[in-house]
């Protein structure tokens, strides 16, 4: 699978489609202070295929280990894009193209949980929902730091989760 981007006026969805994979393949990306080995694995049939994602330290020191499933996180290209998407919209206070990233209803954890029904509605509740503490988890995330688990993925110490849900990764849960 690859993502490939679609605008919707001023918002970019990552639409996700079939193409050829390259199983057992491992790589390496280096970032500021830390690399990620993201190793591709299928399983004997190669039906299934998956990510599995090591975040180190430049010390060598693993920070996080986790796997995600291609067909229910999506693949580890296709969350680093689609954080980037939503990391760029959150830093520039876009609530349309932050809304247009989400899947509804969102679920928002904070001194409660509530849930917002629609793109409108978190257009209209964006600043209470993208308080201050968020905005910065989010801002301070690496995009390529993912972390993957119980069909889920997430950046910045869980503050978003995402998944792929009908050829769309989205994200449905912030952590306040």
């Amino acid at each position: 699978m690859a993502a490939a981007s679609l605008t919707v006026g001023a918002a970019a969805l990552v639409v996700v489609s079939a193409v050829a994979l390259q199983p057992d393949s491992v790589r390496t990306i280096q970032l500021k202070g830390s690399y990620v080995i993201v190793e591709r694995e299928s399983d004997d049939d190669g039906k299934s295929q998956r990510d599995n994602v090591t975040v180190r330290a430049d010390s060598g020191d693993v920070q996080s280990k986790s796997t995600c499933v291609l067909d229910e996180q999506g693949s580890y290209d296709q969350l680093v894009e689609f954080f980037t998407r939503l990391t760029n919209a959150v830093d520039t206070g876009d609530s349309t193209a932050v809304a247009a990233l989400a899947r509804f209803p969102l679920r928002v954890n904070g001194a409660g949980t509530r849930e917002i029904r629609n793109a409108a509605e978190l257009r209209t509740q964006y600043d209470r929902v993208f308080i201050a503490k968020v905005v910065s988890s989010i801002r301070a995330a690496d995009p390529h730091v993912v972390f993957c688990r119980r069909g889920s993925a997430m950046i910045g110490q869980g503050v978003v989760w995402a998944n792929l849900e009908r050829g769309r990764i989205s994200f449905h849960v912030v952590n306040q």
